[in-house]
């Protein structure tokens, strides 16, 4: 399920009874907001300098998504205070919580209560976000990942089918990547 509200997470809070969701088929992008921000210098730059100035940058630059690609949800969870959002797309859900620990268990709610979870893109490097995701049938893709594709405005164009990860039609590539392959292996010892 996609939520449609700005969320300040803290501890002790039932988010689950407040939250009204809505089922949709259409792309889920679930972004662990700091994970992908500690990979960008300038991001970091202007976190020194001001955290609600650095977080707005960010989100600026993911609402291109869904500019360009109107069909696709975007779920950014940040761990931290709160701020004033100045534009936020009705297709981009924006969540606060209080502790680093409560992120990723949001960022887990947010997969769990998806009804279409094929459709997610999981963004993180976080190890256990990922496996938690992988164990759901989402897409993964680390934080490297997404920003290159994003600065690419093109998710790893597939050498056979030509299709991204930005692909509007929700679809997951038809072929088995070199990543996928390596992971493959490496589970099962071949």
């Amino acid at each position: 399920m996609c939520y449609k509200l700005i969320h300040d997470y803290q501890k002790g809070t039932d988010y689950k009874s407040t939250t009204k969701a809505y089922t949709v088929a259409m792309k889920h992008y679930i972004l662990d907001a700091y994970n992908i921000m500690h990979k960008r210098a300038e991001w970091m730059d202007l976190f020194a300098i001001s955290p609600d100035l650095a977080r707005e940058a960010f989100i600026q630059t993911v609402s291109a998504l869904t500019q360009k690609y109107p069909s696709f949800h975007i779920s950014i969870v940040f761990d931290g205070p709160s701020m004033r959002v100045r534009y936020q797309p009705k297709t981009m859900s924006i969540h606060f919580c209080a502790t680093r620990q409560i992120a990723d268990e949001i960022v887990k709610d947010i997969i769990a209560r998806d009804e279409h979870q094929r459709m997610c893109v999981v963004v993180s490097s976080d190890n256990e976000i990922l496996k938690y995701a992988r164990v759901h049938s989402c897409t993964l893709l680390t934080a490297q990942e997404f920003l290159y594709e994003l600065d690419n405005m093109k998710l790893q164009s597939s050498v056979k089918t030509g299709a991204s990860h930005f692909d509007e039609s929700g679809e997951k590539p038809s072929h088995t990547s070199k990543r996928e392959m390596d992971e493959w292996k490496r589970i099962f010892g071949t």
